[in-house]
């Protein structure tokens, strides 16, 4: 059997549910109308321009923006308390030479008249809105601008630097706004040369020469020796007019350039004819020869394909005049002999020394017995350092065994 309190409160139940079911069939019928979506989002967009328009009407400065809006009207007074601070304009100085014209300026402003402002009051009234840090980084700066404008002249004489540890050539002359070329120039400097910690370097004011005058110069020779103009270095030495010269002055060439060095002279080539070299020569040897070098390794003895004898040894070997007589031929044979001396003995005998490396004598040297004469090589059609000897005798082309006149 069910008790009768269970009983009412199920009926109870039933009830209000029927009771609901009833109130809220509006509601149902109301959110099933097909366009309900459509009608939310142009609601929506209306209340967003209202908004707009309304925020437009008010004036509007940067502490008060965004007060009216409706995130400012949500949030309350959560966001009232939030501070902005902003740093002024960032200004960029110019860059300017330090030797230009243009890097020397007035005096600047003491610091206590660029902090009052010099009573502008939109001025003061910035400079009062700054906050402290600002102020400070400006004080440093305005004294290093102070200090720098002492500091920066143009120059007009030579100075000396020197050098500190990892500097080079390039990284001074980028230091004092000079060509490389410049410095180099003025401190007898090479490409190749390499400068060390502690030396002193002459350093020009600006790109050109240091000449010191000699005897005879003048400003004009001066200028058009050196790519200069004859305006620019009286004006630079402050010279009152083109005689104002003395010897061992020193002037500073603006511009100047060294002219180029003159080309060596081509060798000379020597054309001597056979039968010159051959000529009968004053005085005679003794007919008895002697070894021409120190070395003693023979690796071609004389023979019908080889006439001559040939000695093999370090090249700089010296070689010896092997008698008496007189250089008729030293010089470069194209013929194969490479470097060449031939010596007249003048009792019908000549002597021929090849292949050496350097000679020592020139046409028309007198020699005698054991002198130096080469330095053995391996030039022409060689094999190898080595000296190819041989002994003419009663013609030029009549070569005999050296091993029948050798003592």
């Amino acid at each position: 059997m069910v008790h009768p309190t269970l009983f009412y409160c199920y009926r109870g139940g039933r009830l209000f549910k029927k009771w609901l079911i009833r109130a809220m069939a509006p509601a149902r019928s109301w959110l099933n109308i097909k366009y309900i979506v459509h009608v939310l989002v142009i609601f929506l967009s209306f209340v967003v321009v209202s908004s707009n328009i309304q925020a437009r009407e008010q004036p509007t400065i940067s502490g008060s923006l965004g007060q009216h809006s409706i995130l400012s009207r949500v949030s309350g007074r959560e966001m009232e308390d939030l501070v902005v601070e902003e740093a002024g304009p960032v200004e960029f100085v110019k860059e300017v030479s330090y030797l230009g014209a243009q890097a020397i300026r007035p005096k600047a402003e003491s610091l206590g008249q660029v902090m009052s402002g010099n009573g502008d009051p939109a001025t003061d009234l910035l400079i009062e809105s700054l906050p402290p840090s600002i102020i400070l980084n400006a004080v440093r700066v305005q004294t290093d601008l102070l200090a720098a404008d002492e500091s920066v002249r143009t120059r007009t004489q030579v100075i000396e630097h020197i050098v500190e540890a990892g500097e080079n050539v390039g990284s001074i002359a980028h230091r004092y706004n000079l060509q490389t070329n410049t410095i180099l120039v003025a401190n007898d400097l090479s490409a190749r040369s390499v400068i060390r910690p502690g030396q002193k370097l002459r350093i020009l004011p600006v790109d050109g020469i240091l000449y010191t005058v000699k005897k005879g110069d003048t400003i004009l020779s001066i200028a058009n020796k050196y790519k200069s103009t004859a305006e620019q270095i009286m004006e630079f030495n402050d010279l009152a007019d083109a005689g104002a010269l003395s010897i061992g002055q020193s002037l500073i060439l603006p511009g100047g350039k060294l002219p180029a060095p003159a080309p060596a002279p081509a060798p000379a080539l020597v054309t001597t004819n056979l039968r010159q070299v051959f000529s009968p020569a004053t005085g005679g040897g003794s007919g008895r020869l002697l070894w021409p070098t120190s070395a003693r390794r023979i690796t071609q003895y004389y023979k019908r394909s080889h006439l001559g004898v040939d000695i093999a040894g370090p090249v700089g070997t010296p070689i010896y005049a092997a008698d008496d007589g007189v250089v008729t031929f030293s010089s470069w044979n194209n013929g194969g002999y490479g470097r060449m001396v031939i010596i007249d003995h003048g009792n019908g005998l000549h002597t021929r020394y090849a292949h050496a490396s350097r000679n020592l004598v020139q046409n028309g040297d007198v020699v005698k017995r054991g002198d130096v004469i080469q330095l053995m090589g391996s030039t022409g059609r060689s094999t190898g350092s080595h000296i190819h000897f041989e002994v003419l005798s009663g013609g030029i082309y009549n070569r005999v065994n050296p091993f029948d006149y050798i003592q």
